[in-house]
């Protein structure tokens, strides 16, 4: 019994069904959820990341996570997604570009890529 927004469990599982919404949400919309899950943790993290910016050196999610720490506090949550929304925010807004890519040094993450970011 698949609902309208293609949820094959129905619309008891379906996001948008539950909430009355016709329309799938845009993908900045889903970011903006994200970073307004976390509102005081977005509020920090915004200033750190500014910071890396201004200082025109290379920087990563780890150099950020560092500094404020995981939205959710732990690892293998949804709520950690303000992280890759944060940058996505910021990327579009043209105050950081993407220089790269390594391989995190969180163990956390098993050693996957990861952006290198630069302030513009």
């Amino acid at each position: 019994m698949e609902c309208e927004h293609g949820e094959p469990r129905g619309p008891k599982y379906c996001p948008f069904c539950r909430v009355g919404r016709i329309e799938q949400p845009t993908r900045p919309e889903l970011m903006d959820w994200a970073l307004e899950a976390k509102k005081e943790w977005t509020e920090r993290a915004t200033g750190a990341l500014l910071a890396l910016a201004e200082s025109r050196r290379q920087f990563t999610s780890d150099d950020l996570i560092d500094i404020v720490g995981l939205p959710a506090g732990s690892t293998r949550t949804a709520a950690n997604n303000a992280i890759g929304a944060l940058f996505a925010r910021y990327s579009r807004k043209k105050v950081i570009v993407s220089f790269g890519v390594k391989a995190t040094d969180r163990s956390s993450s098993h050693g996957r890529a990861i952006r290198i970011w630069v302030g513009v």
